[in-house]
């Protein structure tokens, strides 16, 4: 799917369940970083940026820069870092985009999951909010 059909896709649920773009992008950049840490065993720190009008999204890793690398994922040496950009300190972080492989199964389960989770909590939250200046008031209704 190309990303203006999926931007497209994603204006359409906004409006029918009635939730904010921004709090849903949110929760979808947040969703892909799950999944991207659930399908490579929590790996580099990972942000997500989608760009609506652009209908881009965005990978980065972030790296910081230590004299001693313990951990190749989190960190990078500060040679490596000089050789990247020429005037990094150590204690500084250099984010890098990259474009992430193929999503497995569960990692495809976790973004569903969290996307899912914040699609009901919105819609109780509207529901609560429709009937909240009705308290006291007696009405009538079908609960399904």
């Amino acid at each position: 799917m190309e990303n203006k059909e999926f931007f497209a896709a994603l204006t359409d649920l906004v409006r029918e369940k009635g939730i904010s773009e921004e709090a849903f992008i949110e929760t979808l950049a947040n969703a892909l970083a799950s999944a991207y840490k659930k399908q490579y065993d929590g790996g580099a720190e990972v942000t997500v940026s989608l760009d609506a009008e652009k209908g881009t999204i965005d990978f980065k890793a972030a790296r910081y820069i230590v004299e001693e690398v313990t951990d190749k994922d989190k960190e990078i040496s500060l040679e490596d870092a000089q050789a990247i950009i020429p005037d990094a300190e150590v204690g500084g972080v250099i984010e890098r985009s990259f474009i992430p492989k193929d999503f497995g199964r569960i990692a495809a389960q976790t973004a569903k999951q969290v996307i899912l989770q914040k699609l009901h909590e919105t819609e109780r939250d509207n529901t609560f909010s429709a009937f909240w200046d009705k308290e006291g008031e007696l009405m009538e209704g079908v609960i399904r």
